[in-house]
């Protein structure tokens, strides 16, 4: 497998929006998603098996308002993550279309299709991306949530999987999500609280 490149792991978001786009790609069947007005939030076992791989915490000084007005709005995830040149959203608001920016000149660019899951207005959302995908994963799920706190607002963004090559998408991972807890501090002030990496 060709060695991932940090910058291409967000969207897998963002975690993370639906798949790098190839002729005849077979999309992965799941329920629309949920939308709530409360602010309760599902278990990640309620839509994947995958275990949890990558997680980014941060406190950011800003409330949540102001943070999801950002993070809530799937188009406008290039701002804060500097492998995505830009994110389509359907109308319908079930799924995301992310494309990336090229990890070289000489290199295409890529895209990577997410099935919107669940999605509560000021608490958080989750997507998956479809399979198969360019980038080897399966079983994926993006979590990501705001939550009030002393001072400001508790970002967290999650993510699950399973890979073909495993520790170089944790890495891939880990720096993506580093990247957008950066640039989401540099925006609101604030700091990150926790960089979890599953054994490391």
């Amino acid at each position: 497998m060709k060695p991932i490149r940090s910058r291409h792991a967000p969207l897998l978001a963002l975690s993370v929006v639906p798949v790098l786009l190839t002729a005849g790609c077979a999309t992965a069947v799941h329920p629309g998603p949920t939308r709530a007005d409360a602010a309760e939030v599902p278990a990640a076992a309620a839509f994947t098996s995958s275990p949890l791989r990558n997680r980014i915490r941060v406190h950011l000084e800003a409330d949540v308002a102001t943070v999801w007005a950002l993070v809530g709005d799937h188009t406008r995830l290039p701002e804060y993550s500097a492998g995505l040149e830009r994110v389509e959203a359907s109308a319908t608001g079930d799924e995301r279309i992310c494309h990336f920016r090229p990890a070289a000149p000489d290199e295409g660019s890529s895209s990577l299709r997410e099935e919107v899951r669940w999605y509560a207005a000021g608490t958080g959302y989750a997507t998956s991306a479809e399979e198969p995908n360019a980038f080897g994963i399966t079983g994926d799920l993006t979590l990501v949530l705001v939550q009030p706190t002393a001072g400001g607002t508790a970002f967290t963004w999650e993510q699950h999987y399973d890979a073909e090559d495993l520790p170089a998408m944790k890495t891939a991972f880990d720096q993506a999500l580093s990247d957008i807890a950066e640039q989401l501090v540099g925006r609101f002030g604030g700091r990150i609280t926790e960089r979890f990496v599953e054994g490391a």
